[in-house]
């Protein structure tokens, strides 16, 4: 079992797709790009256990930059299960991150902002459609994703502060 602490080069891929297609700037030609060389075409796809298609899912992915004015991502941990030790031919890739993006609406004269935390699973295994270069791509995808409104710390009377969070 590899750790991010000692990242393979299945893990940094997965590592850098994820965070490509989660970022801010990211371009429609670069995400695409991204998910394709990610993911299989007929990969299976589950949100929060509900089978998603492949375009439900980039569609919700790149919806929740609308209001945004930036990002950031950080993995908090990642762990990878290799073919020797998993179903033959595949590897296991599990961990989660959280996105934090800032938004266009101003509260207190500061961005607004909402986090998503995302824990996965994918398993990965040798495409035989790709014609050419690497052919690793995830074929399944377990995601479990939640979303919160980060919370707002209000100045109190004599120093102390108040934070609020959103129901």
């Amino acid at each position: 079992m590899t750790t991010a602490a000692n990242p393979s080069s299945l893990t940094s891929w997965i590592q850098s797709g994820f965070t490509t297609l989660y970022s801010f700037d990211t371009t429609a030609s670069q995400f695409q790009s991204s998910f394709d060389g990610l993911f299989s075409a007929d990969a299976k796809i589950r949100v929060n256990h509900q089978l998603v298609s492949s375009e439900s899912f980039q569609t919700d992915v790149k919806d929740r930059d609308a209001a945004a004015i930036d990002s950031s991502i950080v993995w908090k941990e990642i762990i990878e299960v290799p073919a020797s030790e998993s179903q033959a031919g595949t590897e296991i890739v599990a961990g989660w991150f959280v996105v934090t993006r800032y938004l266009k609406f101003l509260i207190l004269d500061a961005p607004a902002e909402t986090i998503e935390t995302i824990a996965f699973s994918a398993k990965v295994a040798q495409d035989p459609s790709v014609k050419s270069g690497d052919k690793k791509r995830i074929v399944e995808l377990f995601q479990t994703v939640s979303d919160q409104a980060a919370p707002i710390h209000l100045p109190g009377i004599g120093g102390t502060s108040i934070t609020a969070t959103a129901a």
